[in-house]
């Protein structure tokens, strides 16, 4: 069986996925994942949230009220929003909600058991940081030198949309 970085003989790998499917990443606002996500994080209007914080500059970041969770949205040619990339931290006091992450990643993982988990990344530093690709996904975690992640993100491997 192959993993989603190409490698063998790993037990139970994580097939690459389209952004539909699990990460979101690609899909517009008005998208039902998305717009179903994004209420659940505190913006049951994103249009609204969206206007609020755009300077013009086709860029905005949401960030939840709820959960450790921010999202960057890049404007399309047709003006529509698309959810570029998003960032997860664990929950806290201020903002409790859990939020189930994409291609079963886990917060509360060190960085051997996700590489046990999820095989080898594409990319690694000592920092400590490894990178999966997902198709045209990218997750990039950051983890604790000895402990769980710090944050994780999903990311737009490109400046295109996905879909």
């Amino acid at each position: 069986m192959t993993s989603c970085t190409g490698d063998t003989d790993r037990a139970a790998p994580i097939p690459p996925r389209t952004a539909d499917e699990d990460s979101l990443v690609g899909l517009r606002i008005t998208d039902p994942p998305l717009a179903a996500s994004l209420a659940r994080l505190g913006h049951p209007d994103p249009a609204a949230a969206v206007e609020a914080l755009d300077d013009g500059g086709g860029a905005v970041r949401l960030e939840s009220p709820v959960a450790q969770a921010a999202l960057t949205l890049n404007q399309a040619d047709d003006d529509s929003w698309w959810l570029y990339s998003a960032m997860y931290r664990r929950p806290t006091a201020e903002r409790p909600l859990e939020v189930p992450l994409p291609y079963g990643f886990s917060l509360y993982e060190d960085r051997q058991a996700t590489r046990d988990r999820l095989g080898p990344p594409a990319r690694t530093a000592i920092m400590p940081v490894d990178v999966w690709l997902f198709g045209k996904v990218e997750a990039y975690v950051l983890f604790d030198h000895v402990g769980p992640a710090k944050f994780i993100q999903f990311s737009h491997v490109d400046g295109e949309r996905l879909i």
